[in-house]
């Protein structure tokens, strides 16, 4: 291993950080938009593309999300205490979308580190308290989620080589 591996890795970690970030951020504008998903990111991340993100990634969850956020907000509903999914608050939603996508298709990357990183959005921009009811509701859907669930099959070598 040459000492470059662990700084691309690093790099490869926080591409795919900020790909989430960008991520939460569209899907809280397509919420509050009354536009299809392709007009919303036509008109917000494509004119601000950035190099520093895990694009695969950003581009395979952005699509599975905006394709089934019914299904994946129905993942939680055992778990919401005669809540409804859609009376979350946008960017809980948001941040629960990510996570339920990457538990159900994204194998490659451990539920620990979906959990963390799901907590780590809440924390930065989620209510007060937020980050605790993520954590929690995570943990719940990450237990009891069946073994194997399907593995979307856009997943290439390429996303599994690259670092959570």
């Amino acid at each position: 291993m040459t000492s470059k591996t662990p700084n691309l890795k690093r790099q490869a970690i926080k591409a795919r950080s900020q790909a989430r970030y960008e991520l939460l951020q569209l899907l809280y504008q397509w919420q509050l938009q009354d536009d299809s998903p392709e007009y919303v990111r036509c008109n917000s991340f494509e004119n601000n593309a950035r190099q520093d993100i895990d694009s695969f990634y950003f581009d395979e969850a952005w699509h599975y999300i905006t394709a089934h956020s019914l299904k994946l907000g129905e993942l939680f509903l055992p778990f919401l205490q005669r809540r409804s999914f859609s009376a979350l608050d946008p960017i809980e939603r948001a941040i629960l979308w990510i996570a339920a996508f990457e538990l159900t298709r994204r194998k490659d990357i451990h539920p620990t580190v979906i959990i963390n990183e799901a907590v780590e959005l809440a924390k930065k921009f989620g209510a007060d308290e937020s980050y605790k009811f993520i954590n929690g509701i995570l943990d719940k859907l990450s237990k009891n989620l069946p073994e194997e669930a399907p593995v979307s099959s856009s997943v290439s070598a390429q996303s599994s080589q690259t670092a959570e």
